[in-house]
């Protein structure tokens, strides 16, 4: 079932046109030719607990399941932050291999949803960037000793805490990538599905 239960509010199988929505979203608002090309993002709505409500994938992947779920990610999110450490607003973003199991173009932006105070799930977009630094640009860095030589590592790391944007960080992402408009701009199509996703789970909730 795709079904579960937090606080009293539902959501339901009725959810997956709304993830579907979520990764069209970002690939009409990407601003690179890698983000917009099929197979390349996902979108999930996972529950504040840490297990899946739903998952969109488009195209359906050919990678094992355990590598394309996302739901490591906000279980790892409650153990870094705590569930009281979100606040409405936080963005977070993150493509740490040892918890999204993907190389480092393929970066992750989640953000929290609260029903009645209380933190019910995660709106999660993952897409893939044309650049992270590293040695090379495209779908990854060829033939690498180690990560550091992919790129850069962000390991849930708040890109916005309570709305308000944490400059230091974006500035150290857009000095340190070749395609800062690109990719950022990704990132700001990633938002915009993750705010999509969050708007349908506000009214799935009122309903």
């Amino acid at each position: 079932s795709n079904r579960a239960s937090t606080s009293g509010a539902s959501i339901g199988p009725s959810t997956l046109p709304a993830t579907a929505r979520c990764s069209d979203a970002t690939w009409r608002a990407s601003s690179s030719s890698a983000a917009s090309a099929g197979s390349t993002f996902a979108s999930e709505v996972a529950a504040g607990k840490g297990h899946d409500i739903v998952e969109f994938i488009d195209p359906p992947s050919d990678f094992e399941p355990s590598v394309m779920d996302l739901t490591d990610l906000n279980q790892e999110a409650v153990k870094r932050f705590g569930k009281q450490g979100f606040r409405p607003g936080d963005v977070v973003i993150s493509n740490h291999q040892a918890v999204a199991g993907q190389h480092l173009n393929n970066v992750v932006i989640y953000m929290p949803y609260f029903h009645e105070g209380e933190l019910l799930m995660f709106a999660i977009c993952r897409a893939h960037w044309i650049d992270v630094g590293g040695s090379s640009t495209g779908f990854g860095s060829g033939p690498v000793a180690d990560p550091w030589l992919e790129g850069l590592q962000l390991d849930q790391l708040k890109i916005y805490r309570g709305g308000e944007l944490n400059e230091p960080l974006y500035r150290l992402i857009r000095d340190n990538i070749r395609f800062p408009e690109s990719s950022l701009g990704d990132m700001k199509s990633q938002m915009a599905a993750c705010r999509l996703a969050i708007q349908i789970g506000r009214a799935s909730c009122r309903e």
